[in-house]
């Protein structure tokens, strides 16, 4: 099992019309126009998230080919809010995935936005696995982290970690993930190699007091990569324009 984060984003001044978000600008999917075809790894969404930073939000839907046998799927709950922090505001899905067809184009449709005379950003963002979702199990270590990344709204930007600690040399897999700043969308891990097509992610949320979304707490998204000490991740975050984050990782040690 392996689960990537995907984003969609776009500035909208008014409010009240179903439209297609853009896709936030991602090389590791293959996007055209409003489109994100759906990777062969990772055909399921094993959850779903949608928010307006400041304005209206009423409705948002996935749309496929594959959808259109039944109806394009609603989504809900709905934020207006500058993170997604509280216990139900992600759709979990990880029992039972909502399956979509390989290499056909997935689109993220909202009628939220701003009032009318001042706009406002709106997200969509996707989860993305081969599969149901299994939690993780094991001895596990808490250990912060933390990043000085410049967020931007509506893109993903790269930046790398600093552990607060030193870590004894060996392989470590990541089981848990909070990641923190005022205004931060979503955050998701980058290896390095073959893996780096792979991009874990999580909901940011606002502190230490901000619940994390249901399904996405220590163990739930089960393994979230392996790393050598000598070799972490770095991280992409997603919106908002904080200029730090803090992180909570939980670490189990395999070697």
């Amino acid at each position: 099992m392996a689960i990537h984060t995907i984003a969609y984003g776009m500035s909208v001044l008014a409010a009240g019309v179903l439209q297609a978000l853009d896709p936030v600008p991602d090389a590791t999917v293959t996007e055209n126009g409003k489109m994100v075809y759906v990777p062969a790894k990772y055909n399921k969404v094993v959850a779903v998230g949608a928010l307006s930073t400041s304005g209206a939000l009423t409705q948002a839907q996935l749309h496929a080919p594959s959808l259109r046998e039944m109806y394009f799927v609603d989504i809900a709950p709905l934020l207006i809010a500058s993170t997604l922090g509280g216990s139900q505001s992600v759709e979990n899905l990880f029992v039972n995935p909502l399956g979509l067809e390989t290499n056909e184009g997935l689109e993220f449709f909202s009628d939220g936005g701003g009032l009318a005379a001042v706009a406002a950003d709106v997200y969509g963002l996707l989860w993305l696995s081969d599969g149901a979702v299994t939690p993780a199990k094991g001895k596990h270590y808490k250990l912060r982290a933390t990043s000085a990344i410049a967020q931007a709204p509506l893109a993903w930007t790269n930046g790398g970690l600093t552990f607060a600690q030193t870590l004894p040399v060996g392989t470590y897999q990541i089981i848990g993930l909070r990641a923190m700043s005022a205004d931060l969308i979503a955050a998701r891990l980058v290896y390095i190699g073959a893996a780096a097509v792979t991009k874990p992610g999580v909901p940011g949320v606002a502190d230490m007091q901000s619940v994390v979304p249901a399904g996405f707490g220590v163990g739930d998204l089960g393994i979230l990569g392996q790393f050598e000490s000598t070799n972490p991740p770095s991280i992409d975050v997603l919106g908002g324009v904080s200029a730090s984050q803090t992180y909570e990782f939980d670490l189990i040690k395999t070697a």
